[in-house]
């Protein structure tokens, strides 16, 4: 090769480069277009910008998950669960979709016979994507053991909110519900195991969301109050170090303190009475805003508009603190 052929190789070996460069940063620019209109609820301008950014190559789960949501907000069924199969099926950052079971986004398919089959898939991808990512293993385990309480936990809402509940969906769901003490347990069991060879799992060891994946499930474990209050004990010293979020630990105060049949500090846990959400008894209920206040936590009375928001009116029956 003579010196004018090596330059031109080089020059269209550079000209190709950039010509990538630019194709990639077009991506970016559109995903951020895309990004801002699906955060202010225009989603009639976020699809075509999402399924444009996916022309342009960027196939990752953010992306497949979000025309999927579009989909599904516009009431397009069958392309919504075709995208979020394809999010599912790529087996990346799965912890993006860790909500995808109460995901307001999602409401629209949860009608859907096909729904209960869409999160088996999600619980079941994530064996393989654990079994990839042993650079971070206990994060992501942790996240996966949230994911699937909250699959769990979101199917007992949805069908205690079911009108007809022996309809196919209202059974697919109920077949979820029959499964969450189990998974419970299961949560407990490793949660423990983790604890006892971790101590309590702070944001240096496992990340702000592998953190709070943790206090989630351990809110959760009501079948074990010792080790609920094992683990607040724990996580006291980790409070001040900024280890700790300082709502999540007021929480789990108040789960403590009502399973000992104490008043609570801060108001989180609620009963059900009457078809009302009451409050179990609060020490000096009124100062009860500033403790939450120094807690990072909204007003007593805006919290129990936000249970009303997210449960519906509350079942007489269900006598457990949410």
């Amino acid at each position: 090769m003579n010196l004018s052929q090596f330059a031109l190789s080089l020059f269209l070996l550079l000209m190709l480069g950039a010509g990538r460069l630019a194709i990639a940063q077009d991506k970016t620019d559109v995903i951020k277009a895309s990004d801002a209109a699906f955060e202010k609820e225009d989603y009639a301008k976020a699809l075509p910008l999402y399924l444009s950014a996916l022309d342009k190559g960027a196939a990752g789960i953010h992306v497949l998950a979000r025309i999927a949501a579009c989909y599904a907000r516009v009431g397009a069924r069958d392309e919504a669960f075709i995208y979020l199969d394809k999010a599912i099926e790529t087996g990346q950052e799965l912890e993006r979709l860790k909500s995808i079971a109460c995901n307001d986004d999602f409401a629209g398919l949860q009608s859907d016979a096909r729904w209960t089959a869409t999160l088996r898939k999600y619980l079941a991808a994530w064996e393989p994507y654990l079994k990839n990512g042993a650079a971070e293993s206990l994060r992501l385990e942790l996240i996966k053991m949230e994911a699937e309480d909250q699959v769990f936990r979101c199917a007992l809402i949805r069908w205690e909110q079911a009108r007809d509940k022996e309809s196919p969906v209202s059974k697919g769901l109920r077949g979820l519900v029959d499964e969450l003490s189990g998974v419970d347990v299961k949560n407990t069991a490793r949660l423990k195991e983790v604890v006892a060879k971790h101590g309590w799992p702070g944001k240096s060891l496992v990340g702000e969301d592998g953190a709070f994946a943790a206090w989630l499930l351990v809110q959760h474990a009501d079948a074990d109050a010792a080790f609920q209050k094992q683990c607040l004990e724990l996580m006291k010293p980790l409070l001040e170090k900024g280890e700790i979020n300082k709502r999540n630990y007021a929480y789990l105060t108040d789960r403590v303190l009502v399973a000992e049949k104490k008043p609570q500090l801060y108001g989180t846990q609620f009963n059900s009475k009457d078809g009302e959400f009451i409050p179990f008894p609060i020490e000096d209920e009124a100062n009860v805003d500033k403790r939450r206040q120094a807690m990072g936590l909204e007003p007593l009375a805006e919290y129990k508009r936000r249970l009303l928001e997210v449960y519906g009116k509350p079942d007489a029956r269900r006598q457990k603190p949410n």
